[in-house]
């Protein structure tokens, strides 16, 4: 509810401000910001464009998606010729790349939301999926950044 407001709420300020000027707007750029907003809100308690990693040299997490995406579409000529798997070896090499900087980035979050909790200064009013299955603890780390990686990518493909 409340999330949704404020994040439409933003949107309709901004196209609002760009009316006012006569200036163009991408919808699509407007479409896909508000569905990430929304979708990092009720995941992470960040909108999409706080999720960068210092640690990765600026990176967003829009950033590691859209390249994630691109290499796990890669055709792997092992797939189908399976003696030249020497030849998948970039493509392996990126595909080590990748998991390494989403776990970069979800290890900063999960040590971010435990020192805020150690704290005990959380800057939201309401619980995110983040808090509730951390909540758990019944899972590992590995297993809590494995959930939410692909809950992450999958609603931002999808």
């Amino acid at each position: 509810g409340l999330v949704i407001q404020e994040e439409v709420q933003i949107c309709i300020d901004n196209l609002t401000q760009h009316a006012h000027f006569g200036s163009h707007v991408d919808l699509t750029n407007v479409i896909t910001t508000i569905v990430e907003n929304i979708t990092c809100r009720l995941m992470l308690g960040k909108c999409a464009s706080e999720l960068v990693s210092l640690r990765l040299g600026g990176k967003s997490l829009r950033d590691l998606i859209i390249s994630t995406s691109s290499v796990i579409t890669m055709r792997l000529v092992s797939t189908w010729i399976p003696s030249l798997g020497f030849l998948d070896r970039k493509a392996i090499h990126l595909m080590d790349e990748m998991h390494e900087s989403f776990d970069i980035m979800l290890e900063e979050l999960l040590v971010e939301r435990e020192q805020q909790k150690q704290r005990n200064c959380i800057p939201r009013t309401q619980k995110d999926f983040l808090d509730t299955i951390m909540a758990t603890n019944c899972m590992t780390r590995e297993e809590l950044k494995n959930i939410l990686f692909v809950s992450l990518f999958i609603l931002f493909v999808d």
